[in-house]
């Protein structure tokens, strides 16, 4: 079979769709390639017609052992390099549990079942799956299934090719057909050989014509315009990806580029480019490297990665890959045999598993760490909601809101905010209760309270919820209120920046008086102000007490993921600077400054809790438990810190007994 170099350059599209997809490179929040990931059926595609052809040829020789001899030499040598750095790379940067999957996934790489280690144990689109070193040698697992039982079949039939030509498309029939009866997103059809075994085999399928027909050398020139057509579905499928229809695509458009694709037409030419045929060439070492990559600077960096970073880590894949061609693979094919390339792998193989065992007998060498960070490693934050007699405190309505505190108390006090009050909701009926109170709880994610407020660019009711609360809080008699939100960010219409490399993902959430749009910024921003003032002082008239909670100090990062990462490489907690909240809250200040004066107000500083004036931090951990579940809402332990500072407060001033 002669050395087609279009089928490279196809080989480089594939992987730079697998990549782009896998390292989310994005725009203006829209990524590139929702489809990126079909590459790898395109190498499905390429590979069962390879295969195809060079087994046909092994057979007709009389060679078939050697097909499994090249199979070890093409794929074992960047496998175990990419293993090994991986393990290594994992004992420095992956804490003790992490560590044991990648030691597990290991295994099951080297021992080509990572598709079913994998269906079992992860779902390929969650967070958890980019975090996962090895998880892309699944399709690895799945070729060399297929590859197990592919040669028997041409072994059972070899004397009767027309039965063989009958058997493949009916195989790739019925593989497709029991793959079509669950979603495209199902675990089975990602993971398993069978439901997979339909792309490689219509690979196969063209590689069986091409036996037939010379290799297309004598189609006519109007076929021409077959690749070009076989491309754009390709890309079609890399832009939309996300079902049956895209996958199809990508297989067709495989098919076509393979069969159609003539030694001197235009197309050939095209994907013949030296460029996109060195791309091809190291497309299996960049397969290999561009997950590791990936997850371990997922695993270690602190903030989410801007789109130059991950352009520089793409590039340092394809240093990586370039790399592992020049001095691993083209050396160990060109200068060793296939019995020494196998006599070399069995050693390698055993002293890889062995390291992965050891690993996990070790428990993921949990002696790497102190105390306190074995903690944080452990520890799992969870906010504070609290659930009476069957309710949680998240759903509650203004119809029928969530009571705490002392249950034969009459209600007195209410928890009004958005989901940062919720998130106190425990503590703050443990505190009711010590004191023989009861309270309600009337909290709307997303809205603060803030009465004549609607949001700019979400459908959040914060302008009716807001106006129903403060009637109950009439027709229930509430003689307290605890107000307790992001009042900040509504009003400012920012999300946090920490000046340290920690930023709140998401789109921001600004409210605006009703009704009152394309108002300027300092108009929007002096109007919500005045609204803000305009509620306490309206509780204050109506003889209801205000114990208003000043926002909590934002992070920037996701607390429990960041307290993990810098844990596994033995750095401290993260800590925040408390002169950034300042400058952050100086608006909100300022207008409490205005209302201090007002008998019946009470402002609690959390600040006082979490900061320390002397180096001018805030903690986001303590005594090895995190404060915070993400980049801004406390867990229960933070709210439990910031509720009990709240009643030591409001004891001092003779508002709670204890």
């Amino acid at each position: 079979m002669r050395y087609r170099p279009e089928i490279d350059g196809l080989r480089a599209i594939s992987v730079l769709g697998v990549v782009a997809f896998h390292f989310e490179l994005a725009t203006a929040g829209k990524i590139w390639l929702r489809g990126g990931y079909l590459g790898v059926d395109v190498f499905f595609v390429i590979s069962g017609y390879l295969i195809t052809r060079i087994l046909l040829k092994d057979l007709s020789l009389g060679a078939l052992p050697d097909f499994y001899f090249r199979r070890v030499r093409r794929l074992l040598p960047a496998l175990y390099l990419v293993c090994a750095s991986s393990l290594a790379l994992g004992l420095y940067v992956l804490p003790p549990e992490a560590l044991i999957k990648l030691a597990r996934s290991a295994i099951a790489g080297i021992a080509f079942v990572s598709n079913i280690y994998f269906y079992l144990t992860t779902d390929y689109w969650s967070e958890a799956a980019s975090l996962t070193p090895l998880i892309h040698l699944w399709s690895l697992s799945v070729e060399e299934q297929f590859y197990l039982f592919y040669p028997a079949l041409l072994l059972l039939l070899a004397g009767r090719p027309k039965w063989f030509a009958l058997a493949v498309p009916v195989l790739m029939i019925a593989s497709l057909a029991a793959a079509l009866r669950l979603p495209a997103a199902s675990p089975e059809v990602f993971y398993l050989s069978v439901f997979r075994a339909w792309e490689l085999l219509a690979g196969a399928l063209v590689g069986l014509w091409h036996e037939r027909r010379r290799d297309g050398l004598d189609l006519p020139r109007w076929t021409d315009i077959l690749p070009p057509i076989g491309l754009v579905l390709i890309g079609l499928a890399f832009i939309l990806g996300g079902n049956y229809t895209a996958n199809l695509a990508s297989v067709l458009g495989a098919m076509l580029v393979l069969g159609t694709a003539r030694q001197q037409a235009w197309p050939t030419r095209v994907l013949a480019w030296p460029p996109a045929v060195f791309l091809g060439l190291i497309s299996y070492p960049l397969y290999l490297w561009h997950q590791p990559v990936l997850a371990f600077a997922g695993s270690y960096f602190l903030s989410d990665l801007d789109l130059a970073s991950r352009l520089s880590l793409v590039v340092l894949c394809i240093i990586l890959a370039a790399a592992t061609w020049f001095f691993v693979e083209r050396p160990i094919r060109q200068g060793m045999s296939l019995g020494q390339t196998w006599r070399l792998s069995l050693p390698v193989s055993v002293a890889l598993i062995v390291t992965s065992l050891c690993l996990m007998a070790l428990h993921g060498v949990p002696q790497r760490y102190n105390s306190e960070q074995l903690k944080l490693l452990a520890a799992s934050a969870q906010r504070g909601t609290t659930v009476l007699e069957g309710q949680n405190c998240k759903t509650s309505t203004v119809s029928k809101p969530c009571r705490i505190g002392d249950p034969a108390a009459p209600i007195t006090w209410a928890l009004l905010g958005d989901s940062h009050a919720e998130t106190l909701s425990d503590s703050v009926s443990e505190l009711l209760a010590r004191n023989g109170l009861a309270g309600e709880v009337l909290t709307y994610p997303g809205c603060p309270f803030i009465v004549g407020i609607e949001p700019v660019y979400t459908n959040e009711a914060c302008a009716s919820f807001a106006k129903d609360v403060m009637e109950t809080l009439l027709k229930d008699h509430i003689e307290t209120v605890i107000i307790q939100d992001r009042t900040t960010a509504y009003i400012q219409g920012t999300r946090f920046d920490n000046g340290e490399g920690g930023v709140e993902p998401g789109k921001p959430f600004p409210v605006r008086p009703v009704g009152q749009k394309d108002l300027g910024e300092p108009t929007r921003i002096a109007e919500v102000e005045a609204l803000f003032t305009g509620t306490i002082t309206g509780l204050l008239d109506r003889g209801i007490r205000v114990i208003y909670i000043a926002p909590v100090p934002e992070v920037g990062w996701h607390v429990p993921r960041v307290a993990a990462r810098l844990a596994a490489r033995g750095s401290i907690p993260i800590t925040t600077s408390r002169t950034r909240y300042f400058e952050r809250h100086r608006g909100l200040f300022k207008v409490l400054d205005t209302l201090s004066g007002r008998p019946g107000l009470t402002v609690v500083y959390p600040d006082q809790t979490f900061c320390d004036p002397k180096n001018n931090r805030c903690r986001t951990a303590s005594d090895g438990e995190l404060l915070y579940t993400d980049t801004d809402h406390l867990s229960r332990k933070g709210g439990r810190f910031l509720v009990e500072a709240m009643g030591r407060q409001l004891t001092s001033l003779g508002l709670l007994s204890k």
